[in-house]
């Protein structure tokens, strides 16, 4: 009888322990995602390649499940995609397969849901994430896209963000998400080559600083990436129009917000 119930409570206390120890890695695997994830929008911004690129691989070694592996997801398809833009000009396979690989990636995220009995404030949070990931991928997509065409071809066949099914997906779930319109109001920007066109992404743009102002202050752990994005896309399309004291004014302001960000320091130095 000693002997049993000896071995039920070894039974009982390796239970115990095994379930400590899976409750320690969970949340370690939390910390990590935290760290991991700021570290990706910190080396997006300051042009980090390598980095970049070792952070990306450690996001998605993490075992997750829930809202933090949306977040997994969304943050290793927003490092794809950063990656991809950083190294267009210099490794251009290598930018087509990351851009590649962040559209397969950011695919499917119909099934990545709130769980059962989620208040309303988390079915919202994964409703956003959800969207921005489809924007995501779309913006990939169509980076993919423009990097298999031949170097100095047009881009008047790509498809557009709003034709994409993800970007479809995106406008109609979150219209005003002011991530979903700067990707859409970046593809623009990327394809303008004349005055209008020039104009015309300058207002989208500033459409998308109206919906960051008009934004509350982004949850503790979610994304807040954009604003700065949108500020050196908005020098950037001031300078090719030629206004030097608007794309100052706009760089200067991206730099306040991120001032490790890498490309708007490079635009700054063309306008002075």
């Amino acid at each position: 009888m000693n002997a049993i119930m000896n071995a039920s409570s070894l039974i009982a206390g390796l239970v115990v322990a095994a379930a400590a120890m899976s409750s320690h890695a969970q949340a370690a695997d939390h910390e990590a995602l935290r760290d991991l994830s700021s570290r990706i929008q910190f080396a997006s911004y300051a042009g980090e390649v390598r980095e970049l690129q070792r952070d990306i691989a450690g996001l998605q070694r993490l075992e997750l499940e829930g809202e933090p592996a949306i977040l997994q997801k969304y943050y290793v398809s927003f490092g794809q995609l950063k990656l991809a833009d950083l190294l267009r000009h210099k490794e251009r396979g290598d930018a087509r397969k990351f851009a590649g690989e962040c559209s397969k990636m950011s695919g499917g995220t119909a099934g990545m849901e709130a769980k059962r009995g989620s208040s309303t404030r988390e079915r919202n949070r994964v409703a956003r994430l959800n969207a921005e990931l489809w924007a995501l991928q779309a913006a990939c997509s169509g980076l993919e896209a423009e990097l298999s065409l031949v170097p100095g071809s047009t881009s008047v066949s790509l498809a557009s963000f709003r034709s994409s099914s993800a970007g479809g997906k995106a406008l109609a779930a979150a219209p005003n998400n002011p991530r979903v319109k700067l990707l859409v109001a970046i593809q623009e920007a990327r394809r303008a080559d004349d005055a209008n066109e020039w104009r015309s992404a300058q207002e989208k743009l500033q459409q998308v600083m109206s919906a960051f102002d008009a934004e509350p202050p982004s949850e503790d752990g979610m994304p807040d990436w954009g604003q700065a994005d949108a500020l050196a896309w908005l020098g950037y399309i001031h300078l090719q129009a030629g206004d030097k004291v608007q794309a100052r004014n706009a760089l200067e302001r991206a730099l306040v917000l991120a001032s490790d960000y890498a490309w708007a320091r490079e635009l700054l130095k063309q306008v002075r």
